[in-house]
């Protein structure tokens, strides 16, 4: 018999008022993740088959850490974007992190699965790499990456775009601005982290003809396997 979790607001620190249809009972599925009790049989395969396309590393951090998935109520996730993963991204070791992955129902269909998800589990692998790994990283995508680029795809350039706005802008006092264009540089540099790793593992991504990256993909690569460790 599989094996099923029950999540309570005790075992999952992040749970807020509009998060509470994340509790609940999940079981075990043969791809490694928990997928909600009551997912319809057609939407679980198709999620679990999808899982089994993302990078064993990807994979692995995923089942390492007890990942939960539910297909969402709606279009677009509570967050309000195609997929999003939830945690308590401060915890220590895989039971306090509790990570979620919520799937909208504008993803289920077509081709977008696949590179969302990759994303979604390249957050995870992110957040639990070692500090001094990401430091390193991040000091080689802001050397790198400039106002004349374009990011790997139009989202993670959106996130270039209003960090380069914001080291621009006046502020006050100074400590606030300063505040404010790291929070921005931290974002961008995670999600074009996550972009990357998207682009790198689904041909094609992200799917727009006109849109004409400048990046260096194969530098990319090679410092997301030297600086973060994953192999892709």
């Amino acid at each position: 018999m599989s094996r099923v979790i029950t999540h309570t607001m005790s075992s999952r620190s992040w749970i807020n008022r509009e998060l509470q249809h994340f509790l609940g009972g999940y079981r075990r599925s043969r791809s490694g993740l928990y997928v909600m009790e009551g997912t319809p049989v057609r939407v679980a395969r198709r999620i679990c088959s999808t899982f089994l396309l993302c990078p064993e590393q990807l994979r692995t951090v995923a089942k390492e850490h007890d990942l939960t998935v539910s297909l969402s109520l709606f279009d677009l996730t509570k967050a309000g974007n195609s997929c999003t993963i939830y945690g308590a991204w401060s915890g220590r070791n895989p039971k306090e992190i509790s990570p979620h992955l919520e799937i909208g129902k504008v993803s289920l269909p077509g081709e977008f699965l696949f590179p969302h998800m990759v994303h979604e589990l390249s957050h995870l692998f992110w957040k639990t790499r070692p500090q001094d790994a990401r430091e390193r990283y991040r000091a080689f995508l802001t050397g790198s990456t400039g106002k004349d680029d374009r990011e790997v795809t139009p989202y993670s350039h959106d996130h270039l775009e209003e960090f380069l706005e914001g080291k621009v802008q006046k502020a006050s006092p100074p400590s606030q601005h300063s505040r404010i264009v790291a929070g921005r540089q931290e974002r961008w540099v995670e999600e074009s982290f996550c972009e990357t790793v998207a682009a790198l593992v689904v041909p094609g991504y992200p799917f727009d003809d006109q849109w004409k990256p400048t990046i260096d993909y194969v530098e990319r690569r090679r410092r997301i396997r030297s600086d973060i460790g994953l192999l892709i």
